[in-house]
């Protein structure tokens, strides 16, 4: 047990020998997985919990006026450079304490993704699939009807697909190399919460409750089984050893 000034936004990742960790505060955290001793915590203004590639971090933070995408060295918490950023009048959703515990527990951020050398993310109206390394778009996707808002949900990866969902109730299957529309569907109720992918299936929670099945009908769309993938957060399920801690 280890106190980290206030609540986690979004859920811990583990990876190797440490886990990693955002408060609401933005801070960011690493602990050493076999004691829970705290390596470094870094006062960075993140509005996302980290994704962990190697030796980077990548995550979402505050700015004047706009949200960017940061780099940060996993072995000492160093600032290594900024990606995309987008203008955000939305940051007012952020939460900064346990006042309101239904905003916290539906905030998600701009978490994003990086998997097989490319970077995903859905910030403000915009999904975008990058280098990781140079930030360089490969492509871009708008969302028109929620420009400059938090209108989109965090990305989920599942096989040749980005799935993303829309505050306003959209489902879109993107495909990963060129982000063209494969499929796309309307629940009609607000989405709190990133989708999950499992078996050809998409599951879809909303803000009044209700859990809703999307039958894509390709089996090859699974592996997002829970909020950052695994239960270690930090990529899709690819086999049995991944459901392990």
């Amino acid at each position: 047990s280890r106190a980290i000034g206030a609540e986690l936004l979004g859920a811990p990742v583990v990876h190797t020998d440490s886990l990693y960790a955002t408060n609401l505060g933005g801070r960011v955290f690493r602990f050493l997985r076999a004691n829970g001793k705290r390596v470094w915590a870094k006062d960075l203004g993140a509005t996302s919990a980290p994704w962990v590639d190697g030796d980077r971090l990548y995550l979402a933070q505050r700015g004047k006026g706009h949200e960017k995408q940061i780099v940060i060295a996993a072995a000492d918490g160093a600032v290594l450079g900024e990606q995309s950023q987008v203008k955000a009048t939305y940051l007012g959703d952020v939460p900064t304490d346990m006042q309101n515990w239904k905003q916290v527990w539906a905030f998600e951020g701009s978490r994003p993704v990086v998997w097989h050398g490319v970077k995903y993310e859905a910030m403000g109206g915009i999904v975008r699939a990058s280098d990781p390394i140079t930030g360089d778009d490969l492509w871009a996707r708008r969302w028109a009807a929620g420009e400059n808002k938090r209108s989109l949900g965090t990305v989920a990866l599942a096989g040749a697909q980005v799935v993303v969902s829309t505050k306003s109730g959209d489902l879109f299957g993107l495909d990963v190399d060129t982000g063209y529309t494969l499929w796309a569907y309307s629940v009609g109720m607000p989405i709190v919460a990133e989708p999950i992918v499992a078996g050809g299936w998409v599951y879809a929670s909303t803000a009044d409750g209700t859990v809703v099945a999307l039958n894509v009908g390709d089996s090859s769309l699974d592996g997002w089984h829970m909020w950052g993938g695994n239960p270690r957060h930090d990529g899709p399920v690819a086999n049995e050893r991944d459901v392990k801690l």
